[in-house]
């Protein structure tokens, strides 16, 4: 939950770009016709680095939430830690570095 926190704030002290390329007007005006914006590459070039998708909290409805099996904020977040954990690999370290550290941790 605290890395899901620190994304938000992280997100937040990125601020709003506002410009032309990013207000995007003239895409605004093409598509309000059509009402249709997600197939547009202009929204596909910028959805991923303007909107923030949780990876822990869950932002459903109450009834898609309770359809789903009303899992609990601890539930998730120790489902996220565990495929964490279980897909964490090992650095590779020079030889020479994990001798200095076998060494180092040795000798005390």
């Amino acid at each position: 939950m605290d890395g899901e926190i620190a994304q938000i704030i992280k997100r937040i002290q990125a601020g709003i770009t506002v410009d032309s390329e990013h207000l995007a007007f003239d895409i605004i005006a093409q598509e309000c016709e059509k009402s249709g914006f997600l197939d547009n590459p202009h929204t596909y070039k910028h959805f991923k680095n303007e909107h923030f998708i949780p990876s822990v909290s869950d932002r459903s409805m109450l009834a898609t939430w309770q359809e789903n099996g009303e899992r609990e904020l601890r539930i998730r977040v120790r489902e996220v830690i565990e495929e964490r954990l279980d897909a964490y690999q090992k650095p590779r370290q020079p030889d020479s570095l994990e001798q200095t550290l076998e060494d180092i941790i040795n000798s005390r």
